[in-house]
Formats: C-alpha cells, structure tokens, sequence
C-alpha cells in the first residue's frame, strides 16, 4: 500500500513538472501569436530548429533558417528536410556577406553535446568561446537577402553577439518587417551567477546605444521585442 502511494506521488510530481514547464513555454511564446498560415519568418541563428519546429507546429508558416554551425546545422538539416514549409541554409547573417571564423565555446568537442553549438559566435571575445577553436563559415549580406523578400512577419534574431553588426541595417528596414524578436547581449542588468559580473560587458555600450534608438524611434517593444 505505502508503495502505491510512493509511486502515485511520484507520478503526480512528474506530470506536474511537464504541466509547469509546459506553462512556462506557453507564456514565453505566446508572444508569437500574431502569425498565421500566411506568415513569412526568418530564423537567425536557427542552431538545432526549437523555435522554427513551435512555430510551424502552430502556425504552419513560411520559415527560413540560417545557422552557421556545421554540427548544428547538420542536425537541423536532417529535422526539416521532408517539412515543405521550412528552408535551411548553413550560412552566417552578415553586414558584409564575407567568409567569417565562427568560434566554438570552450567546452566544445568533435562529436560532443550539440548543446554547446547554442554559443557559437562570430565574435572572438565572447567570454564562453574559445578563440583557438573555430572553423571558416560561408554568410550572407543582411542588405540583400532583406531585398528578396516583399514583406517579413518575423525575424528571429539569436546570434551570440553579432547582432549588433547587422541590426542598423535591419532597423532601416523596418517598413517591411513586422516584428523583431531578439537576444540582445550585454545588457548590463543580466549578471554571470558565478562571478557577478556583467555578461559579455565589452558589449554594454553597444546594448544601450541600441535600445536608446530603438526607443528613440518609437521602435522598442512595440516593433523590437528584447528575448532571452
């Protein structure tokens, strides 16, 4: 008897768990509910496809995904190679459309856990990468692959820093975006639990230049969603 009831807790617990982890999704993405079939999304920074696999669950939109990381890359190739509605391209976003070091973090392996693609980088001073590891990536010119498209629901932005390179661009786009979601690094607030310093702090300047002018534009929040 007091197994049976050991092992419905334990059930109940774990059903519970799924139940909260589930909500606490919900909320966090329900900020993409202004899709719909029609919908066109960019994907930056796409790593593994979580986020483009929710969004196609939901909404059955058009879906392109750029991810420079070759081990990333190939597994988010094999997940939507049969999906007609999502695009995979093993490409860098870029201000200037030239073959870039991609850095992998310091406790990157070959064959190692894919979890660690998630802080690849473009930049070298990224604290968690390492600057002796990296590989030569192929990337498009922002500029040009915004001129092939009419009008972007969505552009989803989560590329460990060099957001900033490419964002001036994107903001002087914005007529034909509808909205931007994005990881901003060096935000002074959010702190290393380990040593209490700011995150990627050589990038602070550029995080309140950005959001003083997005905020200036009237582009923040409204237009330009800050997401971690």
């Amino acid at each position: 008897m007091m197994l049976n009831i050991k092992k419905t807790l334990k059930k109940f617990k774990f059903i519970r768990a799924i139940a909260l982890k589930l909500r606490s999704k919900s909320k966090r993405f329900a900020i993409f509910n202004f899709l719909n079939s029609k919908s066109v999304v960019l994907d930056f920074g796409a790593n593994i496809g979580d986020v483009s696999q929710y969004l196609n669950d939901m909404f059955n939109c058009k879906i392109y995904c750029y991810e420079p990381d070759p081990n990333a890359y190939n597994f988010l190739k094999q997940r939507f190679e049969i999906n007609p509605n999502i695009k995979t391209f093993n490409l860098a976003i870029t201000n200037d459309g030239q073959e870039k070091k991609l850095y992998f973090h310091k406790e990157s392996k070959p064959g190692g856990q894919i979890s660690y693609s998630e802080a690849s980088s473009l930049l070298d001073k990224k604290e968690n990468i390492s600057e002796n590891n990296f590989c030569n990536v192929k990337s498009i010119n922002i500029k040009e692959l915004l001129n092939n498209f009419e009008y972007i629901d969505l552009i989803k932005i989560d590329i460990e820093g060099y957001e900033y390179e490419i964002l001036p661009i994107i903001i002087e786009n914005n007529q034909k975006i509808g909205k931007i979601i994005c990881e901003l690094h060096g935000n002074p607030l959010v702190k290393n639990k380990a040593t209490g310093k700011i995150k990627n702090q050589h990038l602070s300047k550029k995080y309140l230049e950005l959001v003083e002018n997005l905020k200036n534009l009237n582009l923040y929040e409204k237009w330009f969603v800050e997401w971690d």
